[in-house]
């Protein structure tokens, strides 16, 4: 009987991943996306599962594999170490010799001077760790500059668990809960914007229960069109222990809610219920729907937590409507939708002034609105933030909005403050993990930037810019095959998004993939500069190489900070630095500029710390001699 990847017990899964490598071992061009096709999982499902399983990425899982067959080869064969190279996949032996010294402890050739029990002996004294390090690259030969500017640049405003399943994880998973969206079973379409309201609603309302984890709004929207995805495939997918479903039919004043809670790993309908209401009874409805979930899961509330559970912000039915009207077009997150949402948020206001998450709405639209680069409206965010905060205390967001004011203001010491108040009232929602996490890794608290923003994507497992935040953390540090298996990521959740093609491009190139860097390079001209350079890419590629296409990209990117990185790249310092200081002085540098492993080398430049002095990071990155801080 055919068993799909989903069904199949933990050592069947990881025993059929091995037979499919070993099958494909001589193929170099096997990798991620292969795998994954023959297993008939998404790239990123098989990421978390293997994680979970192994505490492995794929491309570390089947580097494993590749080296292990690579040593009894070694052992049991004439072959030279050259050839075994190629017989493992791996598509040049100068990579091969690298990786085998850097799992193993000794080079490919002293395996053919020593007896097995001699090796394996000293593997083991060894107590060689096969985690899949990542490797160190050198120095500046490409750098990945690219997976970065688009989250903090032009253009934005903007689990890992262990590998054994421990108690304290086992109970973490049976509470959590994903919300799925509900149908919209209304004659009328456009009631969408309700129903999607109620399942924000009810995402809120759990989200303030101590002992629950909800996964956020963005990461179960992706199931709207689910297709035949099961219960269990879904939650296996999103990490979580129980799944709520539902529907809506609206009609002129009464409502009808039905609600169900999924066991998902038994797949069983644990509660369910139908609301037959008046539509100015909705409060209400939210109020006992929330309260039943949480009975169902046999969740003890105190007298608070029942408090906040029951608190709908607004009374006021016009207000509700124009809120919810204002995050559904929000959510869209195009020019025209954020400006359809600011307006539905001023209505909602001027329905009810006392509606506090109608100011942290319309403070978090202006936040995404296209502005002047890098100067963001910061009055009137801060103006909305302490607004909501005299009418709720309890608003994790709109201390996280204040927080990214006092950074915009470049006011550390206060955005470090108001963040901890935001995470101490909201420690599991993702729009304040992320935020924070960018913030800390910024003023040299990488280890809290790690965590954050692994907690971020916990609760959000399928946000592109959770993803993308952490691609730009490892390729920071040089964890380049991290960094890759975020962007493999990435492209499932948005396969167009320019800079995440062009980090791909890079990082293949690292590797010595030039085939799949140059594909991503060409995808990436396409959508960046709207024209379709195949021909003349490939032909740049066959006669100069890689490095001339870093030099064909640099008229084309209008973005002086890019500029600078491909010069960096190229290794022209007199052309970085110049075109950095442009950058500066046109408004359009970010902040994360400072440790990009191309400017490795001009740290020491006094042109290169006159700029970091002119962006107010000085103190996090050189000392008072003025020595750089590693």
């Amino acid at each position: 009987m055919y068993k799909s990847a989903y069904d199949m017990g933990h050592e069947d899964l990881l025993q059929k991943l091995r037979q499919i490598v070993l099958a494909n071992l001589d193929n170099e061009n096997f990798g991620v996306s292969q795998l994954s096709e023959h297993i008939g999982m998404s790239r990123s499902n098989l990421f978390r599962k293997l994680k979970q399983l192994t505490g492995k990425s794929i491309s570390c899982f089947i580097r494993e594999i590749r080296l292990e067959k690579s040593l009894e080869l070694l052992l049991n064969s004439s072959d030279t170490a050259s050839e075994i190279a190629y017989k493992v996949g791996f598509n040049s032996p100068s990579y091969f010799h690298k990786c085998f010294y850097k799992y193993y402890g000794f080079h490919p050739a002293e395996a053919k001077d020593q007896s097995a029990d001699i090796l394996y002996k000293r593997i083991k004294s060894q107590k060689v760790v096969k985690t899949g390090r990542p490797w160190i690259i050198p120095r500046i030969v490409y750098p990945v500059v690219i997976l970065l500017i688009i989250i903090f640049g032009v253009g934005y405003t903007l689990l890992n668990t262990d590998n054994t399943q421990s108690s304290t994880g086992e109970i973490e998973l049976e509470k959590s809960i994903a919300i799925l969206p509900f149908q919209n079973l209304s004659s009328d379409a456009s009631n969408q914007y309700f129903v999607d309201g109620l399942v924000d609603d009810l995402i809120n309302r759990l989200s303030k229960v101590e002992g629950i984890s909800v996964i956020s709004s963005t990461s179960s929207d992706m199931y709207r069109e689910r297709g035949t995805k099961t219960v269990p495939q879904i939650a296996g997918e999103l990490g979580v222990a129980y799944l709520i479903e539902g529907s809506v039919q609206r009609d002129a004043n009464n409502i009808r809610i039905n609600v169900q809670l999924n066991d998902a790993k038994n797949d069983e309908q644990v509660w369910s219920h139908i609301y037959d209401r008046e539509l100015n009874d909705i409060f209400s409805t939210q109020t006992e729907i929330a309260m039943m979930v949480t009975s169902a899961m046999h969740l003890v509330l105190t007298p608070e937590q029942t408090k906040e559970l029951s608190s709908s912000g607004t009374m006021n039915l016009k207000a509700l409507e124009h809120y919810q009207l204002g995050r559904f077009h929000h959510d869209k997150m195009t020019t025209e939708s954020l400006g359809k949402g600011i307006s539905y948020f001023k209505e909602a206001i001027e329905e009810d002034s006392t509606f506090a998450r109608a100011y942290i709405g319309l403070a978090d639209a202006y936040s995404m609105l296209p502005a002047e680069p890098y100067v963001p409206n910061v009055k009137l965010k801060r103006e909305l933030a302490l607004k909501a905060l005299s009418l709720d205390k309890s608003l994790g967001e709109a201390y996280a909005i204040l927080a990214e004011c006092y950074e915009a203001e470049k006011n550390w010491k206060a955005a470090a403050t108001e963040y901890m108040k935001a995470i101490n009232l909201e420690p599991n929602n993702p729009r304040i993990l992320r935020p924070y996490s960018q913030f800390s890794y910024l003023t040299r608290k990488k280890q809290d930037a790690r965590v954050y923003i692994d907690r971020a994507i916990k609760y959000d497992p399928l946000s592109f810019l959770n993803h993308h935040f952490s691609a730009f953390i490892y390729a920071n540090e040089e964890q380049y095959e991290k960094a890759m298996e975020e962007l493999i990521i990435c492209e499932e959740l948005n396969k167009n998004q320019p800079w995440m093609l062009l980090g791909k491009s890079h990082i293949n190139h690292y590797f010595g993939n030039d085939h799949e860097a140059v594909v991503a390079l060409k995808a990436y001209a396409k959508v960046a500069f709207g024209a379709d350079y195949s021909k003349e890419i490939d032909s740049i590629y066959a006669i100069s190489g890689y490095k001339a296409l870093l030099e064909w990209q640099i008229p084309k990117t209008n973005f002086p900070q890019y500029q600078s990185e491909l010069y960096a790249a190229l290794e022209n310092e007199e052309m970085a630095i110049r075109t950095l200081e442009k950058a500066l002085d046109e408004n359009l540098l970010n902040n994360y500029f400072v440790y990009r492993p191309c400017y490795k080398e001009y740290v020491n430049n006094p042109r290169f710390k006159a700029i970091v002095k002119k962006k107010k990071l000085y103190k996090f990155y050189y000392d008072k001699d003025g020595n750089y801080i590693q």
